[in-house]
């Protein structure tokens, strides 16, 4: 499994998605963490290309979780 980092924040590919998480649409910027010392934001930008991004998000006591169906999304 490859692990990306941003910063402190840091992205994992999953093979499964765990069980009992309920997905919503993402449909606009989201700050998905901020610093605690600096104030600075980490940012996942929804990135709308010709036809739009279809992206879905959950979250549970681990983190976040991310779909992405089609389009794209950058994180800041």
């Amino acid at each position: 499994m490859k692990q990306l980092y941003q910063g402190d924040i840091v992205l994992l590919p999953l093979k499964e998605e765990p069980k009992g998480l309920k997905f919503s649409k993402l449909k606009e910027d989201l700050v998905v963490a901020e610093g605690e010392i600096t104030g600075h934001r980490h940012i996942l930008k929804v990135k709308e290309g010709r036809y739009g991004a279809d992206l879905e998000i959950a979250r549970d006591e681990n983190g976040f979780y991310l779909k992405i169906n089609s389009g794209k999304a950058e994180l800041f």
